[in-house]
């Protein structure tokens, strides 16, 4: 069925104006740190955010599935392997062109649709990956546990005067009790209470799929020793329905075995290289003597080279 030109504008309007309320600019909020040009050079291509491993979603609902990167020639997304466009048994995702395919979405979630998303992001030299794992639920409301839907690292690094960027998420569904509340937040252990935002911590929340996904970022400014330790993210959809999520802010480890390994490796080389140089130039100047003599010699005696024929053959 072909659709007329005064009816298409329209229906392309409202259909980037879904995509915009399911958070089109998603990729262009709480970005990574800008590099310098040094790393901006050596790393090329990279992901600008932190990105989901796992995504859920009722049947019959609005759905997005982000992959935020720069610095790529070209994006490209697999559904279990298979490049995209997809056939509607495949996958009833399309691309949203208004953030530079870095968005695709549905705006009627489909038991077809559950599988593993892979973006691909290239440019002449370089080529990253992210894949996502996408569980539809045959369900109007969740009423279970929240499920992470990023994973936290367990350990991050971070040298005295660092800024210290933590990310937790998690799917809490929308139960339609007006009691139930859900809620996301940070404690550090040692100290066992919850950080509210002020000059040296900052929170910000992240609310995306209609309140159904809950994040919150943990800001710390200019580490210093009092803020290394264990931290706790937690989310909750009920009182009693919680999920935990842990990370260690530790210093970087310097490896002085292999520092001094690497030491006496490079010293072996150093002698090894400086013992060979040495034994050119003696060789060289061996030569170039025993050269200046047999020349001082025939100069003074033009019969010696004969002479010393003779007196080896004759």
């Amino acid at each position: 069925m072909s659709v007329s030109r005064p009816l298409l504008l329209p229906l392309l309007l409202a259909a980037s104006s879904v995509v915009r309320g399911g958070s089109a600019a998603f990729c262009d909020d709480n970005l990574f740190p800008e590099v310098d040009e040094a790393q901006r050079l050596y790393s090329g291509v990279r992901f600008t955010k932190e990105l989901s491993t796992t995504e859920y979603g009722p049947l019959n609902s609005f759905k997005t599935l982000h992959c935020c990167g720069e610095r790529y020639l070209s994006l490209e997304w697999f559904k279990d392997n298979r490049p995209y466009p997809w056939p509607g048994d495949v996958s009833s995702f399309i691309l949203n062109p208004e953030s530079a395919n870095q968005t695709i979405y549905t705006r009627s979630l489909t038991s077809s649709d559950h599988g593993v998303y892979t973006c691909q992001l290239a440019n002449q030299t370089n080529t990253v990956n992210h894949s996502m794992k996408l569980v539809t639920f045959d369900v109007k409301s969740y009423w279970e546990d929240p499920l992470p839907t990023y994973k936290m690292a367990n350990i991050h690094y971070a040298k005295p005067g660092d800024f210290v960027r933590l990310y937790c998420e998690g799917f809490v569904g929308k139960v339609g009790l007006p009691d139930a509340v859900n809620t996301i937040t940070w404690k550090k252990i040692s100290e066992k209470q919850t950080i509210f935002s002020n000059e040296k911590y900052r929170i910000e929340e992240v609310i995306r799929e209609n309140d159904q996904v809950l994040g919150a970022f943990l800001f710390i400014n200019k580490i210093q020793e009092t803020d290394y330790g264990q931290y706790m993210c937690s989310i909750s959809n009920t009182d009693d329905q919680i999920v935990q999520q842990f990370t260690n802010i530790t210093k970087p480890v310097f490896n002085y075995e292999q520092s001094d390994k690497k030491v006496q490796r490079d010293l072996i080389l150093i002698i090894f290289v400086m013992f060979a140089l040495i034994l050119i130039v003696w060789k060289r100047q061996c030569f170039y003597l025993t050269y200046q003599k047999m020349k001082k010699k025939l100069e003074s005696d033009k019969y010696a080279l004969c002479k010393v024929f003779l007196k080896q053959y004759l």
